[in-house]
């Protein structure tokens, strides 16, 4: 190769010593500083390069990027510039002054590339791991200087003789900033500010993103994607898109999903595996979204690399795999967006209080898996997948997806791949689906469009046809006789606070009652019964909150109403339960009330025995339904996300993104306005759910002590004082306070499931619902003798700005029937102000002024915030999102902004094959 610069050469006060690289931005020499008698490296853009204003802009640009950041395992840049090459003697070839090469004068680093490490080397992961933990810590740096690669891959990272990486050639990189919105507050947050000509595809096509392939605007989370790829490239010795052409990686970049890591490395940990996963995921919004979160992440899992190690052995051939047909097939489901994040929150004991469905829960004790003679098998998943069922055949998926239309059942057939709907888009989702035991017809609950709000039960042909309704006033989902010829549901009473067990006819006819519970404890409308294949028992769910929080299964004996428990463990959460048709067991998806981890898939013998685990990794999973056989399963795998936004109610600001979190496990809660600076969240940790404070200058304070459970926070208008629920480990949960640095934390009411509800302006009292008694409450928050103020409460209810009024959501009596209203009433109790209709929503909140509220409302697959004027004008519309959910929201107290938990939930369909 011919080199621009010889041995001995000058360049400004640098002399030339040898050659060390060169390539498509530029060659690169060892040269002596004169001026400082230090080892450099030399960058040069030669002569030939220089006629391009293309290169000269990026060279420069890259002098730029990587010179304003000052970071450890960043390459320092010393002097860029641009001078005549002065030779070593007066016959050297370009001792003549000519036209100035430009140059960048840089650390000097003695080592090989993370590509010679990982390929000649044969470095093991773990200390490839505390490298790339080293270069996203950089990255992470450069990202916050607005400033994204572009360009990332192996031979661009460096690692030194001692042990240090260094981030190199930036090149390519581009600065963000904001960009004009034009008053939409859903635009962007990042542009850049110097445009690559218009479809240039720019970087090394094997890690490019594939908004890189597409030549799409790029932000900091394409260098997340990148990044991924060498993770995967570290973790198997290959890289995870290989092809002939160039074109067609790209094609598979944008397609294809990359072998299974565990496939070509067994020994890779699940939790590396899980990451690799969330920084390669094809849309940006899915992916890790901060490189800082993958730094800390890495640098945990190479500090646990040996047990982890061991552990995925243990579980590996019960991982996810996935074979191209069913990847192709699941390319076809409709295109949806998950409505409510119902998952969030759920409500034990059927009424009155709530727990995240990712709380975890504290100590615990490992049990037996079956993964070592299980399949998992995905079959499609999505953004738009709330919940799915298996046919007893085996040979079809019904599921409900939520997209712009609504709430629709489609039906997939497993060995094809093709999907039918077979329901059409409703407003308001699906309590439960269920297959008929022929599986020739779909059982499905939702409320009649434009009816009175009662769930009704349909029946629609499998592959579509007209539906039909067969029952009124349900609340589950149904379970078969194994005849066929009788359903079992749960119906809830709000007027006598209790649910029942219902046995009818499956023509609708002949309804009568099983068994029953009445609040504090109850059976859960959200799990379906299941009738076992011998017709002896309905299995369901019994929960209380007499000894904390806690459901048990039990079976009921459908014709005597006898009641027994199934095993002896108690359950701190169970979203779904069935029976294996061969009577062995209950399969059920939930989590030990004293286990460490997330929402598993467990099998309970039957009629007795340990439980034992069916799923046994970091992922989350909700809904059991099993086939006739008893052979094969189907699960829910969820993921996602949430973060801190703050939305100005001037609509031609724009909103502003607060946190990046990684995925699940950094998702934010709840949110409450701490005053107009402040934010107050809940956050997962560890065993922990904890409250915590982001300031004004975005750093993160937490507030709750280690290994508490504090949920529902509100704060007082002033910001001075926070209340909360608590949730014990053995007992009820309670409402708590606190002043806003943490301080003078006690407990406010008497501990039998209560849940606080709104706080004062000035932080003197609160309102609050229980699961032990019915209505709304009002109590000091110094604590004191709580008196009634409102008859009946369904989860929401805010405090006007002036404390004079309290709106709520409420079941309120109307020709003949139950509707549900928003109802105001005086603070100090009495008669009943305003009966609004309720918009199907989420929070209430009233809204700056208290002539309105403001409600969190999913419409055509997105949430937003709307207001309704208390003097019955029609709702607006305050929010423009056009994508992702809002898990909770709050006003700032100045009335300015709004405070926002948003992200999205992730879904898959999973297929367990000999899992018991």
């Amino acid at each position: 190769m011919n080199h621009s610069l010889q041995p001995g050469s000058s360049l400004s006060h640098y002399r030339v010593i040898s050659p060390l690289g060169a390539g498509g931005m530029g060659e690169v020499y060892v040269a002596q500083d004169t001026s400082l008698e230090r080892a450099v490296a030399l960058k040069i853009l030669p002569p030939e390069l220089m006629k391009s204003e293309e290169r000269v802009r990026r060279f420069i640009q890259e002098a730029k990027s990587a010179s304003s950041l000052s970071h450890p395992h960043i390459v320092t840049i010393y002097e860029i510039g641009k001078s005549e090459v002065r030779g070593s003697d007066a016959g050297d070839a370009m001792a003549a002054p000519g036209p100035g090469i430009h140059f960048i004068a840089m650390e000097l680093i003695s080592g090989e590339t993370l590509k010679q490490k990982i390929h000649q080397e044969k470095t093991d992961l773990k200390a490839l791991l505390r490298y790339l933990a080293q270069s996203a810590d950089g990255l992470a740096k450069a990202h916050a200087a607005g400033i994204v690669h572009r360009d990332l891959k192996p031979e661009n990272i460096m690692i030194s003789r001692d042990g240090y990486a260094k981030v190199l050639d930036f090149g390519l990189a581009k600065l963000t900033e904001r960009r004009e919105t034009g008053g939409d507050p859903n635009n962007a947050l990042t542009a850049t500010r110097e445009q690559t000509r218009d479809g240039a595809v720019m970087g090394t096509v094997a890690y490019m993103s594939p908004e890189q392939v597409q030549a799409r605007p790029v932000d900091h989370r394409s260098d997340i994607f990148s990044f991924g790829a060498i993770l995967y490239e570290a973790a198997t010795r290959s890289k995870p898109f290989l092809a002939d052409s160039d074109v067609e990686v790209m094609h598979k970049i944008l397609r294809d999903t990359p072998a299974p890591i565990e496939q070509k490395n067994p020994e890779v940990p699940s939790e590396l595996r899980r990451l690799i996963r969330r920084c390669m995921a094809k849309s940006p919004d899915q992916r890790l979204q901060s490189m800082k979160d993958l730094a800390i992440e890495l640098s945990e899992i190479a500090d646990e690399y040996d047990t982890l190690s061991r552990a995925s052995a243990t579980h590996a051939s019960g991982s996810s795999v996935s074979s191209p047909a069913l990847d192709a097939a699941a390319r076809k489901t409709p295109t949806a967006r998950l409505a409510l994040i119902a998952a969030l929150v759920i409500g034990a004991a059927g009424v009155g209080f709530g727990i995240y469905s990712w709380m975890q829960g504290r100590g615990g004790v490992r049990t037996a898996s079956h993964a070592d003679t299980m399949q998992m098998t995905r079959l499609f998943g999505s953004d738009a997948l709330r919940n799915a069922t298996i046919s007893p055949d085996g040979k079809y998926v019904a599921s409900v997806h939520y997209d712009q239309a609504g709430f629709g059942v489609w039906i997939r057939q497993v060995a094809t791949g093709s999907d039918v709907e077979v329901v059409k888009p409703l407003p308001t989702p699906f309590p439960g689906i269920t297959f008929s035991p022929d599986g020739n017809f779909i059982y499905y609950v939702n409320q009649e469009t434009s009816g009175p709000g009662y769930s009704i039960l349909y029946q629609v042909p499998a592959l579509g046809g007209m539906a039909r309704k067969l029952l009124f006033d349900i609340d589950s989902g149904v379970s078969f006789s194994p005849d066929g010829r009788r359903l079992a549901f749960i119906r809830g009473y709000p007027q006598t606070r209790e649910n029942v067990l219902l046995v009818a006819n499956s023509d609708g006819t002949g309804e009568r009652r099983v068994a029953s519970r009445k609040s504090p404890d109850g059976f859960p409308t959200q799990i379906a019964p299941s009738w076992s294949a011998d017709g002896k028992w309905i299995a369901l769910v019994d929960g209380a909150v007499t000894g904390g929080v806690q459901q048990v299964p039990v079976l009921v004996n459908p014709d005597t109403g006898k009641t027994e428990p199934l095993g002896d463990r108690q359950w701190g959460f169970i979203s779904a339960l069935t029976w294996v048709r061969d009577g062995s067991g209950v399969l059920l998806s939930g989590m030990e009330n004293s286990a460490r981890g997330t929402p598993q898939v467990w099998f309970l013998p039957y009629p007795r025995g340990n439980p034992r685990r069916v799923t046994q990794d970091l992922n989350r999973y909700f809904d059991v339904s099993t086939t006739a056989d008893s052979r094969s399963a189907l699960t829910v795998q969820r993921g996602g996300q949430s973060d801190i936004y703050v939305a100005p109610l001037d609509p031609a600001a724009e909103v502003k993104q607060l946190t990046h979190g990684a995925g699940t496990e950094d998702a934010i809660g709840a949110v409450a306005a701490l005053g107009n600076d402040r934010i107050l969240f809940t956050y997962l940790k560890d065993a922990a759910v904890l409250l915590g404070v982001l300031g004004a200058d975005s750093r993160r304070t937490q507030i709750s002590p280690d290994a508490t459970v504090d949920l529902f926070p509100i704060t007082s208008r002033d910001g001075k004082v926070i209340a909360f629920q608590v949730v014990p480990e053995t007992k009820p949960p309670s409402v708590w306070r606190m002043d806003a640095d943490g301080g003078n934390r006690r407990q406010v009411t008497e501990g039998k499931g209560e849940r606080p509800l709104a706080i004062s302006p000035d932080g003197s009292w609160l309102v609050y619902m229980s699961s032990a008694e019915k209505g709304l409450f009002r109590i000091p928050t110094a604590g004191g003798k709580p008196e009634k103020i409102g008859d009946e409460v369904l989860a929401e209810a805010d405090i006007s700005p002036d404390g004079k009024r309290v709106a709520f959501a409420a079941f309120l009596a109307e020709d003949g029937l139950l509707r549900r209203k928003i109802a105001v009433v005086p603070a100090q109790g009495g008669d009943r102000l305003a009966a609004l209709p309720y918009l199907e929503g989420g929070q209430i909140r009233f809204a700056p002024g208290g002539n309105a509220v403001t409600i969190n409302i999913p419409r055509a697959g997105v949430d937003n915030i709307w207001l309704k004027p208390l003097d019955g004008s029609p709702p607006k519309q305050l929010t423009r999102f056009t994508d992702g959910n809002i898990f909770s929201y709050d006003w700032t107290p100045d009335g300015k902004s709004l405070v926002l938990s948003r992200g999205k939930v992730t879904s898959d369909v999973i297929l367990l094959s000999d899992f018991h």
